[in-house]
């Protein structure tokens, strides 16, 4: 069962993730679209609430974190290369230097060096605590889109990042 203070401090980084994105929020049309994007976004949080908890479950069985990753990524490119095949996409890569670097450091950074950091923080914090810090991946996003693509920080999405950022101490904190 989660403390009072791990709730306060996800309450709080809830309100600063909604800080941070309410004007996004509040200037789009809620439309079939939308709910659909709104059930993925759900989907996906449960489907990565249940990953942290068989990760931590299949750490406690003595099975370590690079084969299980290993493992978990060839299940995925199975399922996922089905699914393209059946959707009839094409696997020929484009043969540039930005879509081939790209790719690379999706594959390396993003995917087994980014997996294996995880998986090793939540057998060491647990699935809560871990997973609370997937709470700063909307942080990062905003400043990379600072830095790459101009985005305007407003004074609600400064108040939400200070909510984020205290709502991760407090969790920290928490036991």
């Amino acid at each position: 069962r989660p403390s009072l203070m791990a709730l306060g401090a996800g309450s709080l980084g809830f309100a600063g993730i909604g800080l941070m994105f309410l004007p996004k929020l509040t200037g789009t049309e809620f439309n079939s679209g939308a709910a659909l994007g709104l059930a993925f976004c759900v989907g996906g949080t449960l489907s990565f609430c249940l990953g942290n908890m068989l990760s931590a479950d299949t750490q406690r069985r003595g099975i370590g974190v690079t084969p299980a990753t290993a493992w978990g990524m060839v299940y995925g490119m199975i399922f996922l290369g089905l699914f393209s095949a059946v959707r009839g996409h094409s696997f020929a890569p484009e043969w540039s230097l930005g879509y081939l670097g790209g790719l690379t450091y999706l594959a390396v950074v993003a995917s087994v060096i980014a997996f294996a950091s995880y998986l090793t923080l939540l057998g060491r914090i647990g699935s809560a605590r871990a997973g609370y810090a997937t709470v700063l991946f909307p942080v990062v996003a905003l400043t990379v889109s600072t830095v790459f693509e101009g985005y305007q920080w407003t004074p609600l999405a400064a108040a939400g990042l200070v909510c984020v950022l205290g709502g991760n101490l407090m969790m920290l904190r928490a036991r």
